[in-house]
């Protein structure tokens, strides 16, 4: 592989990490977002999580993608750093 090619890895991995890091945000947000539901009407959902062990749930879930993305790209960087080391000036 080239050190162009690492390189673009790296962006691509950094990129899929800041769409993890926004999903993971707009989770966070909906868990403080969540209000008490009125039990003498109609039920209605606005949010795309239902309660709060949904909530929780969906968090952790995000923030292990989170975790799994910075460690992917973290060795990516790594190797990259080594292959771009190893050529010759």
């Amino acid at each position: 592989m080239t050190a162009k090619e690492y390189l673009q890895r790296i962006r691509d991995a950094e990129r899929e990490l800041r769409t993890v890091e926004r999903e993971y945000q707009r989770a966070r947000d909906d868990i403080t977002n969540l209000k008490a539901m009125a039990c003498d009407r109609d039920k209605v959902s606005s949010s795309r999580i239902g309660d709060l062990s949904d909530a929780i749930a969906s968090l952790e879930k995000y923030a292990e993608r989170v975790s799994a993305k910075m460690a992917a790209l973290i060795a990516i960087r790594e190797v990259a750093k080594n292959q771009l080391e190893q050529i010759k000036d």
